[in-house]
C-alpha cells in the first residue's frame, strides 16, 4: 500500500511540490503492521510506534541490494559491520543509518536517485529518519565518517557477495576480511546486542520490556 501511495505521488509530482506531498502524508491514515503487531503510519511515526525489536527484526529479514547477492545478506548485518569500522563516538549513528528501511522499502540506487520518483522517495526517507533520530536519539544528518564507512562496506560487499563488477564512482578500498552472511537469527540478535552495548543498561531494559509486550 505504501508503494502504491508513492506511485500515486509520482503521478502528481509535476503539479505538486514537496510541501503539498507532506500535507497529504500528514492527512493520511494508512498504516503497516510491524513485527511486534503495532499498526503504524510510517510517514507519521510517534514515539509509541517505534520499537527496536521491530527495527532489528525487519532489517535482519531484509536483504540488501534487493536480494541480488550470491547469498542472502541482511541490512542488519550491514549496519552492524558499519558500526564496527567507524570511530566509536559515531558507532550508534552507523548502526542506525539504515533504520528507516524498517518502515520504507529500500529502492535500488537507479530509482532512488531518479527524477521525480527519487525525489519523493528521498523526501519520505528524510522524513522518517528525522522522526527516528528524535525518538531514538541519534545524530541526523549522519556524519561524514558514517557515509565513508558505508562506501567501504559497499566495495567489500560487491567483492564478496556479487559477481565482481566494479562500481563506478566508488573509490573506497574494501575491507581485508571477507564478509560471510549471517542467518536471520544471528543478524537480529547481534543487532539488538550491539544496540544494547552502545546505549548501556537503558537499552537493555527497553529491549526486555518490548520483548514482554510483544
Amino acid at each position: 500500500m505504501l508503494c502504491i501511495k508513492l506511485c500515486e505521488a509520482v503521478e502528481g509530482a509535476l503539479s505538486l511540490n514537496i510541501d503539498d506531498i507532506f500535507k497529504a502524508w500528514d492527512e493520511s491514515t494508512e498504516s503497516i503492521q510491524t513485527y511486534s503487531g503495532r499498526k503504524v503510519n510510517p510517514l507519521n511515526l510517534e514515539a509509541q510506534d517505534v520499537s527496536i525489536l521491530d527495527i532489528a527484526s525487519s532489517l535482519a529479514a531484509t536483504s540488501d541490494y534487493g536480494g541480488h547477492t550470491l547469498l542472502p545478506y541482511s541490512l542488519a548485518q550491514h549496519c552492524i559491520l558499519c558500526a564496527q569500522i567507524v570511530p566509536p563516538a559515531y558507532a550508534f549513528e552507523a548502526l542506525m543509518h539504515d533504520c528507516s528501511k524498517a518502515y520504507l522499502p529500500a529502492f535500488p540506487p537507479a530509482l532512488k536517485h531518479s527524477r521525480f520518483l527519487g525525489e519523493i522517495y528521498l523526501a519520505a526517507e528524510r522524513r522518517i529518519m528525522d522522526r527516528l533520530s528524535t525518538i531514538l536519539g541519534f545524530a541526523y544528518p549522519f556524519p561524514e565518517c558514517v557515509h565513508a564507512a558505508d562506501e567501504v562496506l559497499c566495495a567489500t560487499e560487491i567483492r564478496d557477495l556479487q559477481f565482481q563488477h566494479p562500481v563506478a564512482g566508488n573509490p573506497a578500498a574494501p575491507l581485508v576480511d571477507k564478509i560471510i552472511p549471517w542467518s536471520w537469527e544471528k543478524a537480529r540478535a547481534d543487532f539488538l546486542k550491539t544496540y544494547a552495548e552502545l546505549l548501556g543498561e537503558r537499552a537493555k531494559t527497553q529491549i526486555d520490556r518490548q520483548a514482554v509486550a510483544s
